[in-house]
């Protein structure tokens, strides 16, 4: 029981290091960085589905991942995405761009799901999380073709 407990509050650190550079303690930091830090057995998404319009599996913020349960593939890649969308924006830029998509989203719609599977940032996310090349041919601000595509309606 204890051990759960510990595990329940820390999570379980995984470090998916999906490029061989890192495993050679490569100089080239930036191939480092190319994926986050995943938490898995993690009760932040848990405690943000609290205040969300919606039910959340997993966060991504900043360098890290946080999965309630095990990060299946499809939930690795859309997380990751939000990874490269916010080092794309200096991560600030991306949670502010992100506010702002959605409170634009909420005042069209006036309801906080729609407001959240329209955002642009999303959109990329959802649209691309089963197609397993996408994190490598990706494109710079590829998340920018979103913001006037048509929008989905909830």
């Amino acid at each position: 029981m204890r051990a759960r407990r510990l595990s329940w509050a820390a999570g379980e650190i995984l470090r998916f290091r999906l490029n061989a550079h890192c495993e050679k303690m490569s100089p080239n930091v930036g191939a480092c960085m190319k994926y986050p830090i995943l938490f898995v057995n993690s009760r932040v998404p848990v405690w943000l589905s609290k205040f969300a319009p919606i039910e959340v599996y997993a966060v991504s913020f900043g360098p890290w991942v946080w999965c309630r349960g095990i990060c299946t593939t499809r939930m690795w890649q859309h997380e990751t995405i939000h990874y490269r969308q916010q080092l794309e924006l200096l991560f600030v830029g991306q949670w502010l761009l992100y506010g702002l998509f959605w409170l634009l989203m909420f005042a069209k719609y006036r309801d906080g799901r729609a407001a959240y599977w329209n955002n642009p940032f999303e959109r990329e996310a959802y649209t691309h999380e089963l197609d397993p090349h996408y994190l490598e041919d990706r494109k710079l601000y590829a998340w920018r073709r979103y913001i006037f595509d048509n929008c989905h309606e909830p």
